[in-house]
């Protein structure tokens, strides 16, 4: 498939990325329901709501709100651990191998008319490219280090790394967005780091 010189739409990698998230997240949904333990999920769940009606009436202060929420997710991590290493392998799976060996493309991408390149020969894609930016854009290695944590230390040191990372999790996604909207071939922070972007398909 040739590929054009007109950077993509920014609309274009939004709805894309949408569309590609929704498939994957229904996927793992769908697999994953038997392995749920339900009962478990549902008390915590209901703890959740709790703790935020609590919030939500002053009971309780943000402080307490966002440890006790946090603690929570722990226990809820900690239950669904093959739901969390299900959906890595997924995630992987898709966005590194079926991507690669599909022309650089997702299905997401293939709707939309676009497809990941390597930034200096837009014929050709190393799977090594694919690895790192997928890493980073789709918060994989996020993911993986959240769920060694849950593994190997303790729940306290989960709590506080935890939003450590969603905070840097949050600036990478922001940052990444700007940097798309303002540069000229509509590449990331992501994209530069391993040496790809994405381009509109003739």
């Amino acid at each position: 498939m040739k590929t054009s010189n007109f950077k993509p739409y920014f609309y274009q990698l939004v709805i894309a990325f949408i569309i590609d998230i929704f498939l994957v997240n229904i996927f793992v949904s769908l697999i994953s329901v038997p392995f749920i333990n339900t009962a478990n999920l549902n008390k915590l769940t209901d703890q959740n709501i709790q703790i935020e009606k609590s919030y939500k009436n002053k009971e309780i202060g943000f402080k307490d709100y966002l440890f006790q929420s946090l603690d929570i997710s722990y226990d809820i991590n900690r239950n669904n651990g093959f739901v969390i290493i299900f959906e890595l392998f997924i995630y992987i799976f898709y966005f590194i191998v079926f991507q690669f060996y599909n022309n650089g493309q997702t299905f997401g991408k293939k709707i939309l008319g676009i497809k990941v390149v390597q930034n200096d020969e837009e014929d050709k894609l190393e799977m090594n490219n694919l690895v790192i930016r997928t890493l980073l854009i789709n918060s994989i290695f996020f993911k993986i280090l959240s769920f060694a944590i849950i593994l190997f230390a303790s729940k306290n040191f989960y709590i506080y790394s935890s939003l450590i990372i969603t905070c840097f999790q949050y600036l990478f996604f922001i940052g990444t967005v700007i940097v798309i909207i303002f540069n000229k071939d509509s590449r990331g922070i992501h994209d530069f780091i391993s040496n790809t972007k994405i381009v509109r398909c003739k």
